[in-house]
Order: structure tokens, then sequence, then C-alpha cells
């Protein structure tokens, strides 16, 4: 593979300066020219080192995720503020914002690591287990060649369809704003099909698509590893067990054709938080696929079974702590656990305060917000969550007990009559909960009383559109959404078609994007850009199944799928970073988790995508994915006509005049055309137009 031997050098200091600096200037702070002096050269990437452990752990108890919850009784009152207590609204430090003093340097201190692939390559991928791994011919690697096996596993996923409809430009850069919106990343194929059937029409054949779970793929590697138990480096090469629901992730958002269902589960992964963090989680692989298959299962079903389903998750459980929750015992001195039903109120339905149709504050005789639940309101909801646990041989246990129970950890937990509290409960707006009724009686009641809760619209509507579309949608399109869900569209209350709708095909999702306009849009999440890159240019593998779970891009990039550091995710919906940001009185989440460091980190794994169509190192000896940019190749030898493609299908027509000359005279005199094309995309990838979602 040749090296790119180009540098961001050639370009003009202004131009390079658009190309990194910008977001940390959006934040107040950082030095332009200091930036580029450590930033944007563009020789061999820095690829994270490689770690031997396993392990993507942070050593998280599940007792300290819910640390500074502030139960309606916050000091600052800031809107529907998580309740953390180092106030991120201030653009302070708070809990995600570690590791800044970490690799100032650009990250030349990590080395090129230790690669993972090549070693232990002579046992042959121990594929006589079961006659289920099928190894890729390698006979010398020495020689460049990588040893990979294949699992067996026949992807269920048709092959994408690769026609190119006739577009007009104008259409194609709408459907491909439209994509980034709905998908997690869209090839030009995917932009030309929906221009040509238009928005409305493509997003309700969705709707029709079948549901892309993690769990079979997960049953399988579970299955395979344990007819090869014995057989360490089998087991080892497959990269398991502990991160065979990220395979299955991975899998199925490289090549399911649900785009916007895979999409809104990963909006709602952010929403309702249970994290692998967690050791006796991560630690059992088919909990978090349970848990992800509840969010992909109701993304286009309705709210209510969503938060009901979440409730019943294994994987929530032991990450908010009532799993294993028991009544009341006065005379031993033990009462139930609160953790969920703080939680459940505070982030997953209702918020802090009492909220208006449009998203704003509800203010008492003293022009103060209306806290919407109390520490009483707290007490009684943990009464209706006692009596849970797994629903396995193992029967009635707790989170400590759970760890390694697969079959009880892929399955909805159960109710344990003799552990639940059968008392009277009074919920939110004075709903009575009467004595001795069974414990799921209690619990559909308690999911109906916030299920009907007035805040429930706005609190959720406005997170779905900060995750999808903007960070600071109007007052007038919260409303527009809230009045989907409360049933105006479809008839029915908690749709949650219905609700998408309403905010992908909302007038604000769809107009225009314009430059000019400082409050549209958001900072693309780093895990989502890099992901996108990988969707958008066809990532593929030799079987068609994907793999990941490397702990130095989250690392790295302080973001990694299901492994959010606390039940607030990773950075709270009304962070406002300090400088213009917060003067104007808006709110920019993702910055929460962007420094100096993060964004080099974030050039470098684009660059390490470029070379090698991966975003992060091996896991195991599986496949490795390989990008072939056929499609930007073929047009390669017209510079314009390859950066206008890539405008398209990276920033939908938005690229600014500055960013595209520079990108041009970078690439204009590079002769080889696969160099021309990393290059450009390189350069649009790092620059302030794509990281910036308009």
């Amino acid at each position: 593979m040749k090296k790119v031997e180009v540098t961001i050098a050639n370009i003009s200091k202004h131009a390079c300066a658009v190309a990194v600096s910008l977001v940390l200037v959006a934040c107040g702070g950082g030095n332009a020219d200091e930036v580029i002096e450590q930033s944007v050269s563009v020789p061999t990437p820095v690829v994270p080192p490689t770690t031997t452990s396993g392990n993507m752990s942070d050593e998280n108890d599940d007792d300290d995720q819910a640390d500074g919850s502030s139960n309606g009784e916050d000091d600052d009152n800031d809107e529907d503020d998580a309740g953390d207590e180092d106030d991120p609204d201030e653009g302070g430090t708070d809990e995600n914002d570690t590791g800044d003093e970490d690799d100032e340097d650009d990250g030349d201190d990590e080395g090129n690591g230790e690669d993972e692939d090549e070693g232990d390559d002579d046992d042959e991928g121990g594929g006589e287990g079961e006659g289920n791994g099928n190894e890729e011919e390698c006979s010398d690697p020495e020689e460049g060649c990588q040893l990979e096996i294949t699992t067996g596993f026949v992807n269920p996923n048709p092959i994408p369809d690769m026609t190119v409809f006739p577009v007009d430009l104008e259409s194609a850069n709408r459907a491909a704003r439209f994509l980034a919106q709905a998908s997690l990343g869209a090839n030009y194929p995917t932009v030309t099909q929906v221009a040509s059937m238009g928005e409305a029409a493509w997003l309700e054949s969705q709707f029709q698509q079948p549901v892309g779970r993690l769990m079979p793929y997960t049953d399988f590697l579970i299955q395979l590893i344990e007819q090869n138990a014995d057989n360490d480096q089998f087991v080892e090469a497959l990269d398991g067990p502990e991160y065979v629901y990220l395979n299955a992730w991975w899998t199925q958002v490289m090549t399911s054709p649900d785009l916007v269902r895979q999409k809104v589960a990963m909006a709602l992964s952010e929403i309702f938080v249970a994290s692998a963090s967690v050791e006796a989680i991560g630690e059992t692989p088919p909990a978090m696929a349970q848990y992800y298959d509840v969010l992909l299962d109701n993304a286009f079903g309705n709210y209510r079974d969503l938060l009901k389903g979440i409730t019943l998750s294994p994987a929530m459980g032991v990450y908010l702590s009532h799993m294993g929750n028991q009544k009341a015992n006065e005379a031993a001195g033990t009462f139930p656990d609160e953790n969920y039903a703080r939680e459940v109120m505070q982030l997953f339905s209702i918020g802090l305060f009492e909220l208006n149709p449009d998203g704003s504050q509800k203010l008492d005789g003293n022009g103060n917000p209306i806290p919407t639940y109390d520490q009483q309101d707290i007490r009684e909801f943990a009464k209706i969550f006692t009596g849970l646990s797994t629903n396995s041989q193992s029967g009635f246990v707790g989170a400590n007990m759970f760890e390694g129970d697969y079959f009880g950890s892929s399955q909805p937990m159960i109710m344990y009559e003799q552990y639940h509290s059968t008392e009277q409960k009074r919920l939110l707006n004075g709903q009575i909960v009467p004595a001795g009724q069974t414990g799921m009686q209690d619990i559909d009641a308690a999911m109906d009383n916030l299920f009907n809760h007035p805040n429930v619209g706005p609190f959720i509507g406005k997170q779905l559109i900060q995750r999808l579309v903007t960070s600071n949608p109007s007052p007038a399109y919260i409303e527009r959404v809230t009045r989907a869900f409360n049933g105006e569209s479809s008839g029915v209350r908690g749709d949650m078609k219905a609700i998408i709708r309403a905010i992908l095909l909302d007038p604000e999702a769809t107009t225009q994007p314009s430059q000019q306009q400082n409050t549209a849009g958001r900072l693309r999440e780093p895990f989502l850009r890099l992901l996108r890159l990988k969707r958008t240019f066809n990532a593929t593998t030799v079987d068609r199944t994907h793999a990941g779970g490397n702990y130095d891009l989250s690392s790295a990039i302080r973001q990694y799928v299901m492994f959010s550091p606390s039940v607030f995710n990773f950075f709270q919906p009304n962070y406002r970073p300090n400088g213009e940001i917060k003067d104007a009185g808006l709110v920019a989440p993702e910055f929460q988790i962007t420094n100096a460091s993060s964004i080099v980190e974030v050039k470098n794994v684009v660059q390490l995508f470029l070379e090698t169509g991966r975003i992060e190192e091996r896991a195991g000896l599986l496949p490795s994915e390989t990008v072939s940019f056929e499609s930007e190749l073929a047009i390669a030898q017209d510079v314009g006509e390859l950066v206008s493609r890539l405008d398209t299908l990276m920033t939908y027509g938005t690229l600014t005049s500055n960013t595209r000359e520079a990108v041009i005279s970078a690439i204009q005199n590079l002769e080889d055309p696969l160099d021309r094309v990393r290059m450009a995309i390189y350069l649009i990838a790092i620059s302030p137009d794509y990281a910036v979602a308009i």
C-alpha cells in the first residue's frame, strides 16, 4: 500500500486552521496556530496500542452510576440538568471530562502498538473444534498476509441494492442530509434511491424492514465458543467471549437494511443508558444483546412498551441495581433500593421539572421551576420495583450473583412474589396503587403512571431531536413532536413511528441548511463520525460479519457504543461549553467529550480507516474490514467531480468554498488516483464542515 506523501502543510495556513481548529475556537479555547503545529501533518497514522486485557471496563461499580442525582432538589435549577453536581452547564469539569491532560502530544507516546494480528498465528486458529470455524489460508504471515478465521455464520441480511438512480445534484444533497439524520451512514446508491423515492416514502418503507437483532449472532458465537471451550487459542482467535455482542452489533449496523431503526436504537441507547463498563454486565455478553434488542424491537413500537422492556432488562437491572431488590424488612433495617426508581423518572421519562409542551419549564407563583417528584415519590416507586430477578435456574439473585448467567441474562426479568412489596403505593399525581396486587400488576400501574405524565412528550421528544437532527430545536419544533407523542397524528399516544416522522420530516429538519445560521445543527459524536465513514464508503469483510470491541478506540475518542461512563450518558443534553455557544444561550452536548486530544485522535483514526478499512484494531483473528473506494476511483481523474461527489456524500452540499479550494489544491497534483481519493476524504473528514452537521 503506497503511503500518502502529501501533507496538509501544502495548503495555506488559513485552510489548515479551517480544517482542525474551529471546533476548539467554538469552545472558547484553543489556538489555531498551535493546533496546526501539532496536528495537521499526514504521516503514518498514530495507531493506539493494542491491549492484552480484552476488557473495556473502567471498573465502574453499578452502585455508583446514579451518584449526583438530584431528585428534583438540584441547587442550580438549570433546565433538565441531569443532577450532575459538577454542573457541566457552567462549562466546568465533570465526571466525563477526564483525560485532557493525557496525550497532549498528539499521541506520539503511544508508539505503534504491538500487532495482535500477528504472532500466535501458528495455532491454525483452533478450527478443529466442532468444524464450525473456517480458517482463511495464509501460508506465511511473515510475507505480509494475516491469518483470519471465519465463524461459519451465514448473515441473513440481504445483499444491498447498489443501483444508482439518475438524480439531480440538489435532490441528491437533500437526500444525503436526510440520511445523515435518519441513518448511521449511507453510500451513494442509497442516496440516489432516497432522492428517487422521496424522503417520506422511503421512511415508510423503512418501517417495514425486519428487525436487525443482536441476539441471533450473539447466541451463535457463544455456542461456537462453548463447543471449543478447551481450545484457548480458538477462543482467543474469536476475541471471545466477552465482546461477542459487539460483533453482533457491528454486523447489524453494517449490513442490516433497517437503517432508520438502527439509528433510532443508537439514540435510545444514549437516553435509556445501561453500560457494559460494569463488569458483571460486560462479562455476560447476552445481557447487552438483550438490552439492545429491546431498543431495536421498540424503536418503531410504543414508548410504553419500550419503558417496560427496559425496566425488565437484566442488564438494566444490574446497572441500576433493581435486580434482586427486596421489600422492606424493618426488623432488619433494610429498605428497597431507590436507584432505578429515581432514574426511571429523572432520565427515562419525565425529567426533573414540569414542562410545557414546547419544552419550556413551568414556573410557580414565585417564578421557580416546579419539581416533577420528590424523595417520597422515589420511595413509593422503589416499592414497585421489588421482587424482580433473572428468569433462570439461579432463581432470585442480586446483581452480585448475575455474572456468567448466560440464559438468565438473555430473558426479561420475572417477578418473585415473595420478595415484592404488596403494601399500598402512592404514585405521581396522587395515583393510588392498591395493596395486595401482584408484582407485575404494580409494575404495569407504574408504567401507566409515568407514560401518561404530560412531561414525557417534550422531555423524550427533545432528546430524540438532539440525537437525530439538531442540538437546539426551537420551542415550536419540540411542541410539534410533543403533539405527535400525544397521539394527534396517529391517534395513539407514544407511537414511536409518529414521533420519528415528526422529527425527521419537520421543516426544521428538512429546510436547506445555511452556514450563516449559527443555531442549527449539532457537533457529530466522534464514534458516529467514524462509523459513518465505514458505512459511506462500504467497508466490507469476506463473510459479511463485522467485529469490534477495542478498548483503545474508546479511550482515544472518549466514546464507544454501550460503554457510557455513567447513567448520564457520555454527555448531557444541556451541556454548554464556555465561549460563544454559552454566551448565545445555546447547548452543545457533544462538546463535553471534545478536547484537543480527542480531536487529534479522531484525525488519526480517520487515517487508519483510509489505509486499512478499519477504525480499530482487529478483533482476534476474525476477518478484517477492507474498503476499495471503487465508486470514487471511477471519477478520481476529474478533481472537481470527485470533490463534488464527496461533498454530497459527506457534507450534503454544504462544503464551504475555503474547504473545497483547500481540498482541490491538495489533491490536484497527486498522480495516484487512490492517493487522491484518500487525501480528499481525509481533508473533508477532519474539517469542521464534516464535524458539525448542519
